[in-house]
């Protein structure tokens, strides 16, 4: 996805505990992968807190494909 749509970074997204936050550079394509997790335990409203703020990495990630790299 990260190459057919020209994007400079991707997001994974994991259940807390599954995988370590971090960016991983992609080699030879100047891209990134950031991972992120996703805590599920909790409140209702924590996790919707948890959701919304994955939500914004999410954004941030999707700008540049919906309005170009120069926003």
């Amino acid at each position: 996805m990260l190459t057919a749509m020209d994007l400079p970074g991707g997001l994974l997204v994991y259940a807390k505990d599954e995988a370590e936050e971090r960016i991983y550079e992609v080699r030879n394509a100047d891209k990134t992968v950031e991972v992120a997790s996703l805590n599920l335990r909790g409140t209702p409203e924590d996790i919707l807190g948890e959701v919304r703020r994955i939500a914004q990495r999410v954004k941030a990630h999707s700008y540049p494909a919906i309005y170009g790299r120069a926003a």
